[in-house]
């Protein structure tokens, strides 16, 4: 790779410098309040240089027209044009402004285009951080609030005691759904129900969710779509410490520190420790909220130089335990129990190396290792799962018109101790590219592909096409069609509940996916509204059926012939004068399927037709005072086909509050979520004796905990 880069530089750099006639420039570069920036980067190409003390760098430029940049972690970089004269010391003076973390003050990364949202024409939507750190708080030891504005994605609990939870993606099952940390799965290929609830919000810059099918940029890792988690840059020496106390018997430990080693190296560290208790709220036996004890540890280093090389490099621990079901004081004859136990440790590494004035070469590795140890009652699966990644793209601007090519390597493993009929191994190489092209500052189109060679499945191509039109500044109208596929493995979300001992061995067909849609945004001044509509199709869905003359009554999975479609369309809403902000939502979901081993079709479970949100706030200005915010949320109703109780849910609401008060550098908040007590128990058994499969509980339509009271403390250093 190291040489393929010398032989990309040789191609496309101008030449040595020393051979031009060169002029001296000198930048000075200052904060909002006119003090200097130490350490702010100055480029022109590969030319770069780092503001001293007094925020002044100087760089030898070739005598011609220039393009500069400078920027600094924290504050929005600027360019610049300037027409060096040789032999000639020239100076200029800017300030850069800081992020207000903002989503419209970010750059998309999940496309990998590095595009400002309003220049990106794929819909991407962007919770910034300060969004992510208002929802972490209340919850800061998992993401399953992070959307909870958004009407696309919401949280979907799975069935079993140990409280998982999947995001659902306009009305499409959460299997079909990737999660990525800056851009590489160091949560394993199959996140699984638990990859979302291991992660904290308050690690992250900012969260990204690209809609539609996304094979044609990550393969089989994001067949309905992606989610990526984009870590936080250390922007100066900086330590916080979060701690969080709730009603139900749960705590949170936090801390997240950054250091400036130098003006071109740095470095992170994120840990937390989340417990919680196996709580029964109403005095049935049975732990509504089961026992959890997690400690996770994730150090990253940062170098970036002023030419714009650079490297992260980034490597995780997590250590989780989980214990749900009856409470070990129960002595009744069927006291059933689970644990499960999660080792995880993850690598990863993404350089970057900028080729002439306007390549880029990047490289990403990855690897997960995970041992887990699933206990039902007193049955024991004992797995380990490996996942490498491995990725090399080029991409150049050439005027209007940019280009991405690249290669792709990946390989996920099973290797089950107690059932060893279930283990399998995956791996795809890839090549995959994109063009995108801004024929005028109103119109921008991509249009993305990529083939796989999976060992399985076969040679699987994918194309994606994006469209952005701005009728005006204020309008943005976004299209896209996309096909996805899936290489299925046993470890669908069914069967993470019930556990493989249910199952049966049975090889099946890729899942395909076509997904279109259009998102258009209206913003004037303080108010924004906008709204979607997509349509989804899977061909060859998988689910679990009885298998006929097994005396185990185990199931088996199977591809149903007739495919899923589900429609779905929002309206959503806001408007924000500091230091009030009002939104709004309106989700409508349509989904029909066919009858798994039988005929006809029937609507897709779990699926609210009609969704309605609201959020009221009071921010104080500039992130100081006293926060107010109330979240309501109207959900209705839901069609079930495997609940032992009903076929159709009631509507029912939730309400979520939260109050915070920033007093010197420390922030205190009190939260509520679910305040009116919404909770599963209340409509129906949550046990129950077994039924196909061994399965001892429904998926949960309604929230299995229900009211919970946290208070906390975030202090910034």
């Amino acid at each position: 790779m190291c040489w393929a880069a010398v032989l990309a530089g040789a191609v496309f750099d101008p030449g040595p410098i020393s051979a031009q006639e060169t002029g001296t420039l000198v930048v000075t570069v200052l904060r909002p309040d006119s003090t200097p920036l130490a350490g702010a980067f100055i480029r022109s190409d590969r030319i770069g240089g780092v503001a001293d003390q007094r925020g002044v760098a100087r760089i030898e430029l070739p005598a011609r027209l220039v393009r500069v940049e400078v920027s600094h972690p924290g504050f929005r970089p600027r360019l610049f044009e300037i027409t060096i004269l040789p032999a000639v010391v020239q100076r200029h003076e800017l300030s850069l402004e800081a992020r207000n973390g903002s989503a419209d003050d970010v750059l998309i990364e999940t496309t990998r285009g590095n595009r400002r949202p309003d220049q990106e024409a794929a819909p991407v939507l962007v919770v910034g951080n300060r969004e992510l750190v208002r929802r972490g708080l209340g919850r800061p030891a998992d993401l399953t609030s992070v959307f909870l504005g958004a009407p696309g994605v919401r949280a979907q609990p799975q069935s079993g005691p140990l409280d998982g939870s999947r995001f659902r993606v306009d009305g499409v099952r959460g299997q079909y759904t990737g999660i990525l940390v800056d851009g590489l799965p160091l949560v394993g290929g199959y996140p699984g129900a638990f990859g979302a609830m291991q992660l904290s919000p308050l690690e992250f810059e900012q969260v990204e969710w690209l809609r539609g099918p996304a094979s044609a940029l990550y393969g089989p890792l994001a067949a309905g779509g992606v989610i990526n988690l984009v870590s936080r840059r250390p922007e100066r020496n900086q330590l916080r410490l979060g701690v969080n106390q709730n009603s139900e018997k749960g705590g949170d430990l936090l801390a997240w520190g950054a250091r400036r080693l130098s003006p071109t190296v740095s470095a992170s560290v994120f840990a937390d420790f989340h417990q919680q208790r196996l709580v029964d709220a109403d005095d049935d036996n049975w732990g509504e909220i089961p026992r959890a004890i997690r400690f996770a540890i994730r150090p990253r280093l940062y170098l970036d130089r002023p030419n714009g090389d650079g490297l992260v490099a980034t490597a995780g621990v997590t250590s989780e335990d989980r214990t749900g079901g009856f409470l070990f004081s129960n002595t009744g004859t069927d006291p059933y129990r689970e644990e499960r136990r999660t080792r995880r440790f993850d690598g990863g590494l993404s350089a970057r190396r900028l080729i002439g004035a306007a390549g880029l070469l990047q490289v990403k590795l990855a690897g997960v290792f995970q041992s887990i140890s699933h206990r039902f009652d007193d049955l024991r699966e004992r797995d380990r799962r490996s996942s490498l990644f491995a990725e090399g793209t080029y991409q150049r601007s050439l005027g209007r018109v940019a280009i991405l090519g690249g290669f792709g390597w990946y390989r996920e493993a099973l290797r089950q101790r107690d059932l060893p009929a279930f283990d399998y191994t995956h791996s795809a190489p890839s090549a995959f590219g994109s063009i995108t092209w801004s024929p005028s500052p109103r119109i921008t189109g991509t249009v993305a592909g990529r083939c796989d060679r999976h060992n399985v499945h076969g040679t699987q191509c994918q194309p994606r096409a994006d469209l952005l039109v701005r009728p005006s500044a204020r309008i943005d109208l976004r299209a896209f069609g996309a096909l996805g596929y899936t290489a299925p493995t046993l470890l669908t979300d069914e069967v993470e509940t019930i556990g493989l001992r249910a199952t049966f061995p049975i090889a099946t067909k890729s899942e395909r996916l076509a997904g279109a849609g259009v998102d258009l945004r209206w913003r004037a001044a303080a108010t924004e509204l906008g709204a979607a509509v997509t349509y989804t199709r899977v061909a060859l869905p998988l689910r679990l059926v009885p298998l006929i003359g097994d005396t185990a009554d185990r199931l088996r999975l199977l591809n149903v012939s007739e495919p899923t479609r589900v429609v779905a369309f929002d309206l959503r809403g806001s408007h924000q004068r500091e230091p009030f902000l009002l939104g709004a939502f309106y989700a409508f979901r349509k989904g029909t399927e066919g009858v798994p081993a039988g005929t006809g079709r029937r609507d897709v479970d779990l699926t609210p037709a009609h969704r309605l949100g609201l959020n009221l706030g009071w921010r104080a200005p500039r992130g100081g005072g006293t926060t107010i915010d109330a979240d309501l949320s109207l959900v209705g109703r839901q069609t079930l086909t495997d609940n032992a109780f009903r076929t159709t849910t009631p509507a029912y609401t939730l309400v979520n509050g939260l109050v915070s008060q920033r007093s010197g550098r420390a922030r205190l908040y009190f939260s509520g979520e679910n305040l009116l007590d919404v909770r599963l128990r209340n409509y129906e058994p949550v046990f129950f004796d077994p039924i196909d499969g061994g399965r001892r509980t429904n998926s949960p339509w309604v929230p299995l905990r229900g009211r919970v009271i946290s208070l906390g403390a975030l202090v910034d250093w």
